[in-house]
């Protein structure tokens, strides 16, 4: 395979089609680009396949690298961009940083692919470093396919729906917010969305199916990069290099398939590699091969359903569950103005899973705040998700049968706060269900 005939793979074998000029300029534009879009994506995908493996094994060396890139990252927003970084990691992959990190991979694929266009000259890649390559990109795609996937088999991803996001009303949520509601309103549709998924990424690890699994994974990425776009989910640079991985992945098939599918004309093979003499290491490969599939591909699954499992006091309900209407709030001494803290301005409390609890303000608006409840000691240590960190306590005692209290202090400020519980209702979008007959259609 030349360098060209990643796209023109077979294009010479076919009758009456006409030669492709080997090393005209059109040639070495193309050689160059392919070169520089694969030592681009290789770079992305490092540390691969480091990061598939308990984090015992290569924890040392994945925070070398991150680390690495943390200053060259650092050092380029300065000297470049004239941006003075201030966080890495923290849950967004639409971070300063990663704009940042992602021009440091172009500045060093083009480098590198300089050099390479160098060294070959007017020379192919060996065909053995090619099937190298896209060997290694379809295990890396594989196994982000899986992690992608095993996180909606088991909901991780997308949890049930609790209190607090259904008495929610939907002009307050945030366009990833409401795009988390749809998907966890349905956990046949993220299962199935999450199969699909893992298909795609099981099939990329064996080599008669690696087209048909990059194709399964153009369109499922194609879906999660527009959802990402268009909900403003801050994946959307790593979704996009996901789904242009898969698309280069099937770059090579593309005069085969345009015949299959357009032209409707007889797809000539595909060219089979060498196969290894040796009848020993053929059988040990073979197996290695194995066993790194299955492990990159039912890793992910294990990972999620320990994560949804390993302790059950998070999920579990809350002994305060319910909706409470806050009735009387004081904060501050007794006789003084209150203050501006977190708390005034409390609608309702709603309390769901041990977890968290979140509050609903007067202008309906959305607050969460992550606990610890003790109910031996009745108390409930909590602080912001978003925002300070100041943690706050309160202790709280039933006032009659549908009444409660809580006592304490809210970030440093006293507060006293009765909250009246509240019937909860039955909402239509988790009662509703399947209806196989619909005589007329149920939009509400």
């Amino acid at each position: 395979m030349t360098g060209n005939a990643l796209v023109e793979t077979n294009g010479a074998e076919r009758p009456g089609a006409a030669a492709v000029p080997q090393f005209g300029v059109m040639a070495a534009l193309s050689r160059t680009t392919i070169r520089f879009v694969t030592t681009y994506l290789v770079i992305y995908h490092l540390p691969f396949p480091l990061n598939a493996f308990p984090a015992s094994i290569g924890e040392t060396v994945i925070a070398a690298y991150a680390g690495f890139w943390h200053a060259v990252g650092s050092f380029a927003a300065w000297w470049v961009f004239s941006i003075r970084l201030t966080g890495f990691e923290n849950g967004s992959g639409d971070t300063t940083y990663n704009l940042v990190q992602i021009f440091c991979f172009v500045v060093l694929a083009a480098l590198l692919t300089c050099v390479f266009t160098f060294a070959l000259r007017k020379r192919a890649a060996p065909e053995s470093l090619r099937r190298w390559v896209f060997a290694y990109l379809s295990f890396s795609l594989a196994y982000e396919m899986a992690l992608y996937g095993a996180v909606k088999v088991f909901p991780g991803q997308f949890p049930p729906l609790t209190l607090d996001r259904l008495v929610q009303p939907i002009g307050n949520a945030s366009p990833m917010g409401l795009l988390w509601t749809f998907m966890g309103a349905s956990r046949g549709f993220t299962v199935l969305t999450g199969t699909v998924e893992m298909v795609g990424g099981i099939l990329l690890t064996v080599r008669r199916t690696r087209l048909l699994g990059a194709l399964v994974c153009v369109v499922a990425m194609t879906l999660v990069f527009a959802l990402n776009l268009c909900y403003d989910v801050p994946v959307k640079l790593f979704s996009g290099h996901l789904l242009l991985t898969a698309g280069f992945i099937a770059l090579p098939h593309l005069r085969r398939m345009l015949d299959f599918f357009i032209f409707n004309r007889p797809a000539a093979a595909a060219p089979e590699p060498p196969p290894i003499s040796c009848p020993r290491i053929r059988r040990a490969a073979c197996a290695l091969h194995i066993l790194f599939a299955v492990w990159i591909t039912g890793l992910p699954l294990l990972e999620a359903y320990a994560e949804l499992t390993q302790d059950q006091t998070l999920s579990a309900r809350s002994p305060l569950y319910g909706i409470w209407r806050v009735d009387d709030l004081m904060a501050g001494p007794p006789g003084e103005k209150p203050p501006a803290v977190g708390v005034w301005g409390w609608k309702q409390v709603i309390f769901d899973l041990n977890s968290f609890f979140a509050v609903q303000h007067e202008d309906d608006g959305r607050e969460i705040f992550f606990c610890e409840l003790d109910p031996e000691t009745r108390t409930v240590v909590f602080f912001r998700r978003d925002g300070p960190k100041n943690q706050s306590e309160l202790k709280y005692e039933a006032d009659g049968d549908d009444g409660l209290t809580l006592t304490g202090t809210v970030e440093g400020v006293p507060a006293r706060i009765r909250l009246r519980r509240v019937p909860t209702p039955k909402f239509r979008l988790t009662s509703r269900g399947f209806h196989l007959v619909n005589e007329y259609p149920y939009n509400r």
